[in-house]
């Protein structure tokens, strides 16, 4: 009876206090110039941050040196704002899948979004992104390779992107991809397209890029290779004349160094015919 008349003491559900924080993350450092004993880095990265210039950079070393402790601070020291922090920066940590899936989805879609030098106050801001890739060697082998590929082909499209609003050229996002794959990674010679393009076109737009550098059209491919598969012989020499009389740079740079490109490209046809013969 005397439970019952007396009421239930209520139970403490306050949220954790300061003191209750792990030390691990209460004494984290906050800046570059706080991750103590490791002068050399530390003087590096002090440089990044008065430079607001980003390489790729690869952390090393034993358990709890502060190699994460030092890429966190680097990145707090770049985007001061928490908003800014959080829309910029994705961490990665050991419990995360690190399977091709995630390079080909998540990291290639942050790194892809493109990102302002100020924020919506008017304030600058660096325009860059960070990806913070904890215990980088636990991904298994084709996510690090599609992950190489990713930062090497994010890197030349950030350069060119650059180049693109430094010299005040209206371009297609898609341009720029377009350019990179044509160009083959020679970023001298997208460098070089790209002024010329935008010498004689007010806009950059995957068309302009590849009749400059000569490119067969995506739907030209497909039915020469519609020919090809067809195993017609008249079919095939219709779509390789066809080629021909349109032009395409490539094909008149081989007439000027002396080879025959409707003899070419038809001999290439029928190797292509034969393959597919033996494939079905």
């Amino acid at each position: 009876m005397n439970a019952f008349l007396n009421r239930p003491k209520k139970r403490n559900n306050a949220l954790p206090t300061l003191m209750e924080i792990p030390w691990v993350e209460k004494y984290r450092p906050r800046k570059v110039e706080e991750v103590a004993f490791q002068n050399e880095v530390v003087s590096v990265l002090k440089k990044v941050v008065e430079g607001a210039d980003l390489p790729n950079l690869l952390f090393y070393g034993p358990p709890g040196t502060g190699k994460t402790s030092a890429a966190v601070a680097l990145c707090r020291q770049l985007f001061r704002n928490i908003d800014t922090y959080h829309d910029r920066v994705m961490e990665m940590n050991a419990s995360d899948e690190r399977g091709i899936n995630i390079v080909r989805n998540k990291i290639k879609e942050f790194a892809r979004r493109a990102v302002s030098s100020h924020l919506p106050d008017g304030s600058p801001v660096v325009g860059l992104k960070v990806i913070i890739l904890d215990e980088a060697d636990a991904m298994t082998s084709p996510a690090q390779a599609a992950l190489r590929r990713t930062m090497e082909r994010e890197s030349r499209t950030t350069r060119l992107k650059w180049i693109c609003q430094n010299e005040n050229i209206d371009f297609d996002p898609l341009a720029i991809d377009e350019l990179i794959e044509l160009c083959d990674g020679d970023m001298r010679k997208s460098i070089t397209a790209l002024q010329t393009i935008s010498s004689c076109h007010k806009k950059l737009v995957p068309t302009n890029i590849r009749q400059f550098l000569g490119a067969l059209p995506d739907d030209v491919v497909e039915q020469f290779l519609a020919a090809c598969r067809s195993s017609d012989h008249d079919q095939l020499y219709t779509c390789v004349e066809s080629i021909r009389r349109e032009g395409y740079g490539e094909c008149e740079m081989r007439i000027l160094d002396g080879a025959n490109e409707f003899l070419q490209l038809l001999d290439f046809g029928t190797v292509v015919m034969e393959q597919f013969k033996v494939s079905l």
